[in-house]
This record gives structure tokens, C-alpha cells and sequence, in this order.
């Protein structure tokens, strides 16, 4: 199941006539289960990176609208999905749970956008909803401003669990890569989602 929220300030009757920059920021699981602390498996997205993928945990899709200064938001979150795990430890392939934590941990709060730029304040805290919002979270916070001339600047930081990724497109064009982070290279795990795990800085501008 996927839990969606939409949030925009214009009509659709004018968005084909404007210049827009779409940014997306989505969060994965790249094996197809993990084994957790508790005890369970959950399930993943078996994918690597990828802008276009179906398959993830959470996704923001922001549009800026620059003829007229409005903006749309988007965000949405997949069914957690828990498994048996074997007594040797790997995971099993009985569902035993399903559950969707919804998006109202999902904020972006927009400070200002002028013909040139736009500026957002990005919130993120979404949990396994088994846990009915106890931690752990994936926790991801930053200032984000978005020039119209293609550059983006984004700083703040993130759990260093699970994959994460940032990109951006200008008027339908490709996306243009702009962060990722996966915990494998990092040497991290699904224990940094715990909140005395120290964060990831997030510095991009490019």
C-alpha cells in the first residue's frame, strides 16, 4: 500500500505553461529483507540507485513553479512489511505483518521563492509504524534553496541508515544527480536509525 499527500499552490490548469525545476528525495532499503534488532525481518526495495524507481520507503517530490512563484509538494511512504526470521538467523518468507506509518512525519516549509530562487526548510521523521512512532525513525533535516539558474544548495544531516538519494530536473529534462548515500560504503547499519547514532552532514552545492 502506498500513503500519498499531495500540497500545491497554483491551479493544474496553468502548470504547462510554466518553467519548473522538480527535486526528489527518496530513501530505500537496497537488499530485498534485513534482519532487525527485534527479533524480525522487514522487507527492502531490491534496487540500487535510481530516479525513477517505483520501489522505496519514503519519497519527497517538490516542483517550483517560476512564472508565477508557487510551488507543488508530494510525499509518500510504502507498506513496512514484517518477516519470520529463520533459526539460523536469515530471513524467512512468511509475512506476518503489514503496516504503513504515513506521511505526517513529512514536512517542507517554504521561506521564500522570488524569480530566481526558492528556499525550503525539509523535515523528516518516519518510523516502523509497529512501533507506533517510538524509534526508530529515518531522520533527515536540512535547508534546501533551489536556483533557478540550475545550482542547489542543501545542508543539514541524516540518519546514516537506509540509502539515500537527491535529485533534481529542469523543465522535464533528465535528473541531475545530486546526493547519495549508501550504508554499505559507510560501514553503517539499521542500528544508525537509533538516535545515539551519530548523523550524516549533508553539504551539497552543486
Amino acid at each position: 500500500m502506498l500513503r500519498h499527500f499531495q500540497e500545491f499552490s497554483k491551479s493544474f490548469s496553468t502548470f504547462a505553461f510554466d518553467p519548473v525545476t522538480s527535486y526528489r528525495n527518496t530513501t530505500f532499503i537496497k537488499p530485498a529483507k534485513i534482519s532487525a534488532p527485534d527479533g524480525y525481518c522487514y522487507g527492502g526495495d531490491n534496487r540500487n540507485f535510481s530516479a525513477s524507481a517505483s520501489t522505496y520507503r519514503t519519497r519527497i517530490d517538490l516542483s517550483i513553479y517560476w512564472q508565477d512563484g508557487s510551488y507543488g509538494f508530494s510525499k509518500y511512504t510504502r507498506d513496512s512489511i514484517r518477516y519470520n526470521k529463520n533459526d539460523n538467523g536469515t530471513c524467512g518468507s512468511n509475512e506476518l505483518a503489514r503496516q504503513n506509518a504515513g506521511t505526517s512525519g513529512i514536512t517542507a516549509v517554504k521561506e521564500w521563492i522570488t524569480p530566481g530562487e526558492a528556499q525550503f526548510q525539509i523535515s523528516h521523521s518516519v518510523g516502523l509504524p509497529f512501533y507506533m512512532g517510538a524509534p526508530p525513525n529515518i531522520d533527515y533535516s536540512y535547508s534546501l534553496n533551489i536556483q533557478k539558474s540550475g545550482a542547489t544548495y542543501i545542508s543539514g544531516s541524516h540518519d546514516q541508515y537506509p540509502w539515500h538519494e537527491i535529485y533534481r530536473s529542469d523543465n522535464g529534462g533528465t535528473w541531475k544527480t545530486l546526493y547519495q548515500f549508501d550504508p554499505d560504503a559507510a560501514g553503517t547499519n539499521v542500528n544508525y536509525l537509533f538516535p545515539w547514532y551519530p548523523n550524516k552532514k549533508i553539504a551539497v552545492g552543486k
